[in-house]
């Protein structure tokens, strides 16, 4: 399983989808068909709630970045004893500190080379906030990516996802699929998630999440409830377990029964850390009803490189906004370089899947530049973007960009590491000067050359 590989998450929803979006509404009531639909609605729903962390919107990082992550790479075998293989890969580029291309191939072991099997463009709003990210898959029985899905997003005031829609195609015709509302309490905490389908042009209410927390605000349960005519019937259930610093040490998940459409226990996920505080073990049992016995499914193993903190590397958006409320718990500190997966076969673990995170060096010339004037402006010339970065206080500043006859030709706000575009200035020398409102934090001069 691809722990922080979003692509891998949808495809795997999709292919549990046991019927068509236009088919939410069968005529008969048997077992069967509510089962369907209701899987339909949760795949639907988790497809999207997987991408956004509502409580805690993705910002630009504050501490000084050097380096990102260019690529994972996941290699598997079929026994312990076969030699690795490459399967799949995902390569991710940047524009400044926002990633806006996201590639995942497999690999081709008859022609030994990799394969795309879909691209992802994200755009962003002012804020650095991710407002659509449109992704390109090859259909089925094509040869060349297309347009399969697209998700935009609207924010409230406090920057908080407000509204995220799900477009597709269907049947020929693309449109509206799934909208999800998401509601807070006065805490900020988010209190539940509702999911609507569009139905006769209309959106109908299908879903509903509802979530609980400790005194402390850590979440302790999430419940996942279908709505069908007003009334709600609980799907699935989860229980949290934190310790004192809030990270989750075990989470239970119940599962309604199709046959009796009652909850009965599925899975159990258990949580070990490092000294540093970071995951080094994540355990998955599944229910055996016959035994009524928790049976060992999976593990997991994660490795760090501990001189390298996750403030200073710059990961893809969905790193940023797993949209798991588990993410915040786990509290990843240092840099990720690798992952063990292991099945449980005949009484032992073994491990039949590896990931390797690969990353880059970014500039460590604009890091000496800042520690030594305070602020760095790059790329060096400058040619459509421009990006200012500083130390200490990373709140937003007011940007004014002057010609060199000391016209101004730009005043905006701007936030350290965002890119700012400068493809309205002609080439030539322009002198900057970043101000709080009441003082000049920085200043100096840039050259764009195109």
């Amino acid at each position: 399983m691809r722990t922080f590989t979003l692509l891998f998450v949808i495809t795997l929803l999709l292919s549990t989808v046991p019927v068509s979006a236009g088919n939410l509404h069968p005529e008969s009531t048997t077992s069967d068909l509510k089962k369907e639909r209701m899987v339909y609605l949760k795949n639907m729903a988790d497809k999207m709630h997987v991408l956004f962390d509502v409580e805690h919107p993705m910002m630009l990082k504050k501490a000084l970045l050097s380096h990102k992550l260019d690529s994972i790479v996941s290699e598997t075998r079929g026994t312990a004893t076969e030699s690795w293989q490459r399967d799949w890969k995902s390569e991710f580029s940047y524009s400044g500190s926002l990633n806006n291309q996201w590639i995942e191939s497999t690999w081709d072991s008859a022609l030994l080379k990799w394969s795309v099997d879909s691209r992802t463009e994200w755009s962003y709003n002012d804020n650095g906030l991710p407002e659509s990210m449109t992704m390109y898959a090859i259909p089925e029985g094509g040869v060349s990516l297309e347009k399969s899905t697209v998700l935009k997003v609207e924010y409230d005031e406090q920057n908080r996802v407000k509204t995220v829609v799900y477009e597709e195609d269907q049947e020929g015709v693309w449109g509206e699929a799934l909208k999800q509302e998401y509601n807070y309490s006065s805490s900020g905490k988010i209190s539940h998630l509702d999911s609507y389908t569009m139905e006769s042009d209309s959106w109908l209410f299908t879903m509903k999440s509802q979530y609980t927390y400790n005194a402390s605000g850590h979440l302790t349960g999430m419940s996942v409830m279908f709505v069908e005519e007003g009334e709600e019937m609980v799907f699935s259930s989860t229980i949290y377990s934190v310790d004192s610093n809030g990270r989750v040490i075990s989470a239970e998940t119940s599962m309604m029964d199709f046959f009796t459409f009652e909850l009965g226990k599925f899975s159990k996920t258990e949580y070990e850390y490092t000294a540093n505080g970071d995951v080094s073990v994540i355990l998955d049992w599944l229910w055996d009803d016959e035994g009524e016995v928790w049976e060992p499914s999976h593990k997991q193993e994660y490795t760090y490189n501990n001189n390298m903190s996750m403030e200073n590397v710059l990961f893809p958006s969905f790193f940023n906004i797993l949209g798991q409320f588990e993410a915040e718990m786990l509290s990843f500190h240092k840099m990720p370089i690798g992952i063990l997966y292991y099945d449980y076969l005949d009484g032992a673990y073994v491990n039949l899947e590896k990931e390797t995170y690969f990353y880059s060096e970014i500039n460590t010339t604009i890091a000496r530049i800042v520690q030594e004037k305070g602020y760095a402006v790059y790329p060096v010339p400058a040619n459509e973007e421009v990006i200012f970065s500083w130390i200490g206080d990373q709140k937003p500043m007011m940007l004014e960009i002057f010609g060199i006859d000391g016209r101004l030709v730009a005043n905006r706000q701007v936030k350290a590491l965002n890119p700012v575009d400068v493809r309205s200035l002609r080439e030539g020398l322009y002198i900057f000067r970043l101000h709080d409102g009441t003082r000049t934090a920085h200043s100096g001069r840039f050259v764009i050359q195109r």
